[in-house]
């Protein structure tokens, strides 16, 4: 089971760094959840026999908290105003993204209802539609944001290796802290990235969706290009 985590995870990097298509990533991202689904309790055991770096985690969560996503996206969108407006549409689009993603995990928050580690009722405890902070673990939110966020950085400002290693640790933080089992934190990741990509792709289409009208045959005609 190890090696199909070690595997699942070269897997999920080799397509990032070869930008492997969509079905690649995605695949990369599902062997890696199912892995740690399976693994869930082994390694948050392992977690909690190494304590010790708490301060560390604690800000780095931060990376992935709401209110510095918010606060860095805004400041993104202010030097593209001042100092290059034709870069605009690329925060746009990747606010939009983030956004997304963050609603996509909300729901599924409450959907699955699973249980956090420090609620003591194991990694199988489940309370669909459940609204208690105990019951809001898959996915991960911080995770969902930083990915997201690292999207969006990444997209406007290149380094992307940079900013998917500080998404990589707001993941692990979430684990260490015991906010999150760590097939929460790997749901997040994929939610948070694929879901800003999906709307890059979407919204950068000239544009997506076009409407026409036909005389001859009274005919409202829809394009949608994907």
């Amino acid at each position: 089971m190890k090696r199909c985590l070690i595997a699942s995870i070269l897997i999920l990097f080799l397509a990032k760094i070869a930008f492997c298509s969509w079905v690649a990533e995605s695949a990369g991202f599902a062997c890696t959840f199912a892995v740690t689904l399976a693994l869930d309790e082994q390694i948050n055991e392992v977690v909690r026999r190494n304590p010790g770096a708490e301060d560390f985690f604690d800000a780095v969560s931060y990376y992935g908290d709401e209110r510095f996503v918010l606060g860095a996206i805004s400041a993104v969108a202010l030097s593209d105003i001042i100092l290059n407006k034709e870069e605009i549409n690329y925060t746009k689009d990747g606010a939009i993204g983030v956004a997304v993603s963050w609603v996509t995990t909300g729901v599924l928050k409450s959907s699955f209802g699973r249980a956090r580690p420090w609620a003591n009722k194991g990694a199988y405890s489940f309370s669909p539609f459940s609204t208690k902070q105990e019951n809001l673990s898959l996915p991960s939110g911080h995770t969902t944001a930083a990915f997201a966020l690292s999207t969006l950085l990444s997209r406007r400002y290149g380094m992307p290796g940079l900013f998917f290693s500080i998404a990589t640790l707001t993941a692990v933080s979430r684990v260490y802290l015991g906010e999150h089992w760590t097939s929460d934190a790997v749901a997040g990741a994929a939610i948070g990235q694929l879901g800003t990509k999906l709307m890059y792709h979407l919204l950068e289409k000239d544009p997506p969706i076009t409407f026409g009208f036909s005389p001859k045959d009274n005919l409202l005609l829809v394009e949608y290009r994907f």
